[in-house]
Order: C-alpha cells, then structure tokens, then sequence
C-alpha cells in the first residue's frame, strides 16, 4: 500500500506545485519534474529507513568461480561482427537512426563551436572528441572516425559488462549465464549505430562503483577508495553526466559512514567529508564548463516524452533499490561484499 501510495502521490501532487515556464511536455499539462523529483527521492528514502530494507536479504559475499575467457571472445567476436556489418549496409548514408545526432554535433565541434554553449549536447565530451581525434588520426573524415569510435565503443562496452559480472563476489554458479542474459538483451542496440546508446555509457559506472565498494572494504585503502570516487566521477562526466550524477550518488549512499563490521564497505567520517566535498569540486567545475547545462534544462522536462509519468515511474524503480538496498546496509542484513 505505501509503495501504491507513493507512486499516487508522484503523479498527482506535482500538478498543484507552480512551476516556471520551461518548452516541455509537462509544462504544458501543468505536470512539476522538480518536484517529482523531491517526492520521489522523500518517499525512498522513508520508505528505506521505514521497512529497514525491507527484510532484504543478500547472498553472503563469497569467492565464486570466474567466468571462461572463452564467453568474453566469443562475445566480442560477435558484437565486432555486427558492428562491421552495420557500416557498409547504412554506413554511407552519412547516418543511421541514432548516429545521426552524433555525426551532426561533431560536425559542428569541427566547424570551431563549443559543446553545451555553441549547441546542445546531452552526453560526454568524449562521445565527441573521440570521434573526431579518430577522424583526423586515420584520415577517414568524421563519419568514419565516427563508426571507429562506435565499434570500439560497443566492443569495449562488452568487455566492461564481463568485467563487472566477473569481479561480483556474490556465492553462485550462474555467472556466465547472467552474463549471456544480459549480452543478448543489448545486442539489438547494436541497430541504433548510437555511440551514446552502447554499454560504455551504461556499463562504466557499475564497475567504478564496484572497485570503490570493494576499496571501501579494506581498512587500510578506505581513504583510497574515497580519492577513486571524485576521480571517477569527473571520469564518468566526459561519458554521460547522468551517469555520472548516479555514480556520485551510489557512493554517498553505500559508503555512508556507520559502525558495522571492520571489513563492511563504509568510509570514516573524514574520508567520507572529502569525498563530498571533491564530488561538490567536481560539479562545480562542470557546472563552470557548462556540462551540466543540458542535464539541468532536462531536469525541468524539456525533452521528456508526452508520457509524464513514465519518468518518475522508472526513476521510482531504481531509487526504491538503491535505497533499500541501503537500508539493508545500515539494519545490518547486508553480507560483507
């Protein structure tokens, strides 16, 4: 019933809180992202400390066997493949669905404009950059540095999802099937031809997260751990700055400082200071640089669907498990790992 509650609430308290004028959807339906947002980000957090994780209960942390390589290969192989098969079947169109955009926005970084100032650009400066520095490099133009880019993005977005199912050290045999899984649940992104929409971009933050739990979980690299976190948060910013912003939070939440077990994932109290006040750095730069220019105007709905409630309803997901993942944490349920 509360989690029914909440989701009521969501979508129908934000249309009696004024707003500014902003161009979106929601706008003009009279729907407030703002303060979806804060309602969304109240109700998962009471509702964590409420349910004290709801009783979750994780595996035990443990040293499961590791993945064959040979999964990893031929996993490669075949999104290499489908990859090389995509440039010259839509490649000389100039664009295909999503790459579009992209080819289009370096080619404007090209012509001398500056991202996020000269024109738009939701997603990392790399997404830009690294296209453009291949272009040049081989000599192929932008549309080919392009789809250099694309293809190593999409490979390589591959090897980080191996990675991260590899480094879980969660006690089960089904590894390499989770891995498959979620292999094939991605291998039609491969149609989009989008450099934003590969596993680089989504995938990279679960493993940073990864390395600096499991960091956190060592006495003696827990100020490490806090270091690695600023760093690969203003990492993640040159991918994706959402990803970047889900990063920051993971880390304030998972290594809040409490008294557990001497090999729990948690910083002391200084370390864990710092490492907020490297984060607020680091936002504060790319707020400077006008990276965050586009996340902010999105964050007032400027390019949501006509579907207002579809953004809080999955934003509701995500938050209700990194919460009560948390509370499982702080009420002790939680494993070490």
């Amino acid at each position: 019933m509360f989690a029914v509650a909440c989701v009521a609430a969501i979508l129908y308290v934000p249309y009696f809180v004024p707003q500014a004028p902003v161009a979106s959807a929601s706008y003009v339906f009279g729907y407030n992202n703002r303060a979806a947002v804060v309602l969304l980000v109240v109700f998962c957090a009471w509702g964590a400390i409420w349910k004290k994780g709801c009783g979750l209960k994780l595996l035990p942390a443990g040293r499961p066997a590791k993945m064959p390589r040979s999964v990893l290969w031929v996993c490669l192989a075949i999104r290499l493949a489908a990859c090389v098969a995509m440039v010259p079947l839509v490649g000389r169109a100039g664009g295909f669905a999503e790459s579009h955009y992209d080819i289009d926005r370096i080619w404007l970084l090209a012509q001398g404009k500056t991202p996020y100032v000269g024109f738009e650009w939701p997603f990392g400066a790399l997404l830009l950059y690294g296209p453009l520095w291949l272009g040049h490099l081989l000599r192929c133009g932008i549309g080919g540095g392009y789809y250099v880019f694309w293809t190593a993005a999409s490979v390589g977005g591959v090897a980080i999802l191996y990675a991260i199912i590899d480094r879980l050290d969660y006690a089960t045999t089904r590894k390499t099937s989770i891995f498959l899984l979620l292999f094939v649940t991605f291998l039609p992104s491969v149609l989009g031809m989008g450099a934003h929409y590969t596993l680089l971009r989504f995938a990279t933050p679960f493993y940073c997260i990864l390395v600096v739990y499991g960091m956190a979980a060592e006495p003696g690299r827990r100020w490490l751990a806090a270091a690695l976190a600023a760093g690969f948060t203003a990492m993640l910013l040159t991918i994706s700055p959402e990803m970047a912003m889900a990063h920051c939070f993971a880390c304030c939440v998972l290594l809040f400082p409490r008294r557990v077990g001497a090999r729990a994932a948690t910083l002391p109290g200084l370390a864990y200071a710092a490492m907020l006040a490297a984060f607020a750095g680091v936002f504060a730069l790319a707020g400077k640089l006008h990276v965050l220019d586009t996340l902010i105007a999105s964050g007032g709905g400027r390019q949501l669907s006509d579907s207002t409630f579809l953004p809080g309803a999955v934003l509701l997901c995500g938050g209700v498990c990194v919460c009560v993942r948390a509370g499982a944490a702080l009420d002790g349920a939680g494993g070490e790992g």
